[in-house]
């Protein structure tokens, strides 16, 4: 009854009508197990419960279920003996790991088949199923939804189990009338009461399952009256008899057939609510946009129609690579980008250089592609970021939804890439803005994003012309890009800077300075917009200077004040109060911000402080700290003669003062000025530092230890402060190699807690040279690099690593790297040990005795100048070579392996 109509009504409506199908076949099996006994039935439902739940959420919830049912049909049947019961565990264990090779196999092929868990799927079933679940019903109402569906549904249960054990014509008459009534509504009919088909077009499974669920049900009244028309009328039936209502039954018998055919008609009719041509118009911009891309094959951060433009892609036998600059936690993106660098034979010959690159982030392979390889640009093609192109020496240029990037020296014809620009545009706008708004969430948010990207364009576009000094091109097209996308941050900001400082459509200026005033409603944290991150969102700034600007105009003073008048409660009805309150919220703010050293944000926020007070002595303190901190001497000046005209104290400046002699080297006369405060205040730890800093450069240990060290101590019981973790460590760094590990320790400690601590990175990166820790300096060297690409020390770090590893090629990439920025003996070590791997030993002793030139003391160095002496036959000096690791190091195990090839080389 259910397995014949279900393939027809469900096939058409839901993409997953193999896992219902076989859900009711397991149905199917469990009941017949329970009613016939055979083996069979058992054997084959345990089997398929295990393989079908590896994968199927939906198994995974029939599993428990399942296998409750099989334990009672085995009781009841009396089949629950120790051999069989034995036997459908094995079975069921041999069907788990069958339906879990055949995933893990598809896994490996497929990219969309995620690793064969319970966990991911519960996820994937979260995520979807329950989530689109959620959203559905609560939207049309909860009484509606009983009335449209849930009802009619418990009323012709009720009817069709009830019809069966009692002879009244009226219930089999209500029976008909309701599945009569039902069918017009799965066909979509307008004059249908019920409309259940289009209550649940956006979960077609419902609609597939009460299809199924109907038909069946229609079919046992068939069978049902057949049997009553074909029955003896002496037995004693519990259902209707022919000789009770005759008419009744013909009547029923005939009308079964054509409401079964109108229930195999619904596949056919559902696309009055479900229609197949809705999401075309997304084939037909995949076409237009795939067309523009011509030789760009690497796809930055596109995250609107990836899979399409990869499937028309492959039916010209193309290979588009998408990539993320964005870094995900399991570290897929960085193999998966690795993997391309690997299958691309045209990056074969830099092909070290950008793993390199690669392993440490994908944007630094990008901009390494584009500085190693005159073309690279003509192959990437960037969604949403043209900021990159311009900070890599390249002028961004719209290209559909895309931006290509051209050499800053070459020059761009505008008017063509404008009459470009336009023809796109006015080729998606009836896709964008469609008569009807779509009924489905997923097109809808793909006009979306096609509709910002092609703002986002458009702005870039406006841009190049402003950079022209063509500013009415610019305006024209900032007013038309605006029609697409209205709440773009960057065109509003753009269309005020040319409305304002250069006088174009100045018409618009009030409704800009409007709309300027309403931004803060949007973005409730305009304090903390910076040009970085609205040119990263929205699009590129013609002036970055505007937003500080309409900073101070629109959204702080007289607009702080304008606004805070509307939000005042009835005991507070000064607006003045108002903005005294919010003073004392930024001292609040400020001062934990600068607590856990969020410099940038701290500094966004005395700037609306001094918006609000141009002399407040608090801002204008913290300013001149936040300066010395970035080692601008003459505005840390500027700063504090600002504070002093406002009447800060002397002693309020001390430690100002004091780090600016620090950082001036006037050390003795530092030292004295901080003596004396702290005599007077000796409970300021930001002192004391200073003080640290000061016997640190003087390297006075004693002192530090003594007397520096036991105030850091006792000021970081109530709070951890990170100049007792950075004193600790140069403390134990100076007390031997043997406390280095604990040294580390403190200084990665120190890190946590004040990130801009730049000379300790460099003293993790010493201690791991002289540890000799793989992981350590992986983890301490990438993190330098991924802000200093050319960082020497730590591509010298790294190259070790990689040396250690067998990674030769990728480890001379490195060491040559190093070498291209500084000079140095390590790199010199490690460029020649990797020459020696690779047999070129003239070049490699070369390499060697220059490092040794220049730091004898490189043990690394000794020994590889030993085994290259070795292998070119000169045994006596390459003991003599090896000499200096084995003072050093008498239990290195490698350099003891070397002795003992270096001693059978003498004795033969």
């Amino acid at each position: 009854a259910f397995c014949g109509p279900f393939w027809i009504a469900a096939t058409r409506l839901y993409p997953f009508a193999f896992d219902l199908a076989l859900f009711f076949l397991l149905l199917n099996l469990l009941i017949a197990y329970d009613q016939k006994a055979h083996p069979f039935f058992l054997f084959a439902s345990s089997f398929l419960l295990a393989a079908c739940c590896v994968e199927s959420p939906l198994f995974l919830l029939l599993l428990p279920v399942g296998s409750g049912f099989l334990l009672r049909s085995l009781l009841l049947n009396e089949h629950a003996t120790f051999y069989r019961t034995l036997a459908v565990v094995l079975t069921g264990l041999i069907g788990f790991l069958t339906g879990g090779m055949l995933l893990w196999r598809a896994s490996a092929l497929c990219a969309a088949v995620p690793i064969p868990a319970p966990r991911p799927i519960l996820n994937v079933l979260t995520a979807t199923m329950l989530d689109e679940l959620a959203r559905w019903v609560p939207s049309f109402g909860w009484s509606y939804i009983f009335m449209q569906l849930l009802f009619p549904c418990a009323i012709a249960l009720f009817i069709f189990a009830f019809s069966f054990r009692k002879r009244t014509p009226l219930l089999f008459l209500m029976q008909l009338t309701l599945a009569a009534t039902l069918i017009p509504s799965l066909l979509n009919l307008r004059m249908s009461p019920w409309a259940i088909a289009r209550m649940t077009s956006r979960i077609p499974v419902f609609s597939s399952t009460i299809v199924a669920f109907l038909t069946g049900l229609l079919i046992a009244v068939w069978y049902l009256m057949r049997e009553m028309f074909d029955e003896q009328l002496s037995e004693d039936l519990d259902y209707y008899e022919y000789r009770d209502h005759p008419l009744v039954c013909r009547i029923g018998r005939w009308l079964c057939w054509p409401l079964l055919a109108l229930a195999c008609l619904v596949p056919f009719r559902s696309f009055t609510d479900i229609d197949p041509r809705e999401g075309a118009f997304v084939d037909v911009v995949t076409d237009r946009i795939y067309a523009t891309l011509d030789t760009c094959d690497w796809i930055v951060n596109s995250s609107t129609l990836t899979h399409h433009l990869m499937l028309r892609a492959f039916q010209d036998g193309r290979r588009l690579r998408l990539i993320e600059t964005e870094e995900s936690p399991d570290g897929a993106n960085a193999k998966h980008l690795g993997t391309a660098i690997r299958e691309d034979p045209s990056l074969t010959r830099i092909q070290a250089r950008l793993l390199n690159a690669a392993d440490l982030s994908p944007v630094s392979f990008l901009r390494e592609w584009l500085t190693q390889e005159t073309n690279a640009y003509s192959r990437i093609a960037l969604f949403r970021t043209p900021v990159f192109w311009r900070e890599n020496g390249f002028t961004p240029l719209p290209n559909s939804i895309f931006f290509n990037g051209l050499p800053q020296d070459v020059s761009v014809d505008l008017a063509q890439l404008r009459d470009r620009h336009q023809a796109f545009v006015e080729f998606l706008q009836p896709h964008l803005f469609p008569a009807t708004p779509d009924s489905i969430r997923l097109f809808a948010k793909i006009r979306a994003a096609l509709a910002g990207q092609l703002a986002c364009a458009g702005n870039e576009l406006a841009v190049l012309f402003a950079g022209q000094k063509r500013f009415e091109e610019a305006a024209e097209l900032l007013a038309q890009t605006e029609a697409l996308m209205p709440d773009n941050l960057s065109v509003l900001l753009n269309r005020y800077h040319l409305a304002l400082g250069h006088g174009l459509r100045a018409d618009t200026l009030p409704a800009l300075q409007t709309r300027l005033r309403e931004i803060p409603r949007r973005y409730a944290r305009t304090h903390l917009l910076t040009p970085a991150s609205v040119q990263a969102q929205t699009g590129t700034l013609i002036s970055p200077d505007i937003l500080e600007q309409v900073r101070k105009s629109y959204w702080t003073k007289s607009g702080l004040l304008q606004q805070l008048s509307h939000t005042l409660s009835p005991g507070q009805p000064d607006p003045f109060l108002a903005v005294r309150d919010k003073k004392r919220e930024l001292y609040q703010t400020i001062a934990k911000h600068l607590e856990t050293y969020e410099f940038d944000i701290a500094d966004l926020q005395l700037n609306l402080l001094l918006d609000i007070d141009d002399r407040d002595r608090f801002a204008l303190v913290n300013k001149a700290r936040l300066a010395i901190e970035r080692r601008d001497l003459p505005e840390a000046g500027l700063w504090m003669d600002l504070a002093k005209e406002n009447g800060v104290t002397p002693a309020e400046l001390i430690w100002h003062e004091a780090a600016l002699l620090i950082l001036d080297g006037k050390l003795p006369e530092a030292r004295e000025r901080l003596n004396t405060a702290l005599n007077a205040a000796p409970a300021d730890i930001g002192l004391w530092g200073l003080l640290a800093e000061i016997l640190l450069q003087l390297e006075e240990y004693p002192e530090l230890e003594m007397r520096v060290f036991p105030v850091l101590r006792s000021a970081s019981v109530k709070k951890e402060h990170y100049l007792m973790y950075k004193v600790r460590g140069y403390l134990l760094r100076h007390n031997g190699t043997e406390h280095y590990r604990a040294a580390r320790a403190n200084f990665l400690r120190a890190l946590e807690l004040n990130p801009n601590l730049n000379d300790v990175r460099e003293e993790i990166l010493r201690l791991d040279d002289v540890l000799e820790v793989p992981a350590f300096s992986e983890q301490d060297a990438c993190a330098i690099l991924r802000q200093n690409p050319d960082h020497a020390f730590a591509n010298y770090l790294w190259g070790r690593v990689r040396l250690e590893r067998g990674e030769v090629d990728l480890a001379e990439d490195l060491f040559r790297r190093s070498l291209e920025t500084e000079r140095n003996a390590p790199a010199f070590a490690g460029l020649g040990t990797v020459l020696l791997e690779k047999g070129e030993h003239a070049l490699a002793e070369k390499f060697l005795r220059r490092a040794l030139d220049d730091a004898p003391q490189r043990l690394d160095a000794w020994h590889a100048l030993a085994r290259l002496l070795l292998a070119t036959g000169r045994a006596d000096e390459a003991s003599r070579a090896l000499d200096a690791v084995l003072q050093a190091k008498p239990d290195d195990f490698s350099a003891r392996l070397t002795l003992i090839r270096i001693r059978m080389a003498q004795r033969n």
